[in-house]
């Protein structure tokens, strides 16, 4: 089966579980409502954790357990404050966020296309400088920065399920350059290397 949409802002992470004995006190102290759809403007947190998720579980840790359970925990968590938020925004500036996060969530479902601040600024009728800041305050990073991380994070999900060649995966994650791909990727691989 196939879902889709014709507008921007979906996406077709999904998650099914069962609440067991243990955990249901915590489920419960959430106070996350079940059997609801929500429009959430800022889902794509949430389908960070998803992806996360995925990589963990297919990759043999002897961890594994506890850092699945550990995401999930989180996934929970910044779902309870997305649905939080949701009922509860009144600064100014949150009037663009669902079209932030729209552009967002565009910009890492299709990284190798060419994306430009003067036009998305413009799309949105807010100068350069306004769009730049709104976008750091919203996701704590600039929209260039972001832009680099989606690729990269494209690139390291498709190397690790795929056997595609590294000169087609830097084309294939918006690099002109094999060269400025593989330096971006080792700079910000080691970057999270050494966070960890």
């Amino acid at each position: 089966m196939h879902y889709g949409c014709d507008t921007a802002g979906y996406n077709d992470d999904w998650v099914h579980f069962v609440v067991g004995t243990l955990e249901q006190g915590f489920f419960e102290s959430l106070n996350i409502p079940t059997q609801t759809v929500f429009q959430l403007s800022g889902f794509h947190a949430l389908s960070e954790y998803i992806r996360l998720l995925t990589e963990c579980y297919y990759r043999l840790s002897e961890n594994r357990e506890k850092i699945l359970d550990s995401l999930f925990h989180a996934f929970l968590y910044t779902l309870q404050q997305e649905i939080h938020q949701q009922s509860s925004q009144a600064v100014v500036a949150r009037k663009y966020f669902r079209k932030f996060s729209d552009i967002r969530t565009q910009m890492y479902n299709h990284p190798a296309q060419e994306w430009n601040v003067e036009q998305l600024a413009k799309s949105l009728c807010v100068s350069v400088p306004y769009f730049q800041h709104l976008y750091k305050e919203f996701f704590g990073c600039s929209c260039l920065q972001d832009l680099t991380k989606a690729r990269i994070e494209t690139a390291k999900y498709y190397l690790y399920s795929t056997n595609m060649k590294i000169c087609d995966m830097a084309a294939f994650c918006g690099y002109k350059s094999e060269v400025h791909f593989m330096r971006q990727f080792k700079k910000i691989h080691r970057y999270d290397t050494d966070r960890v």
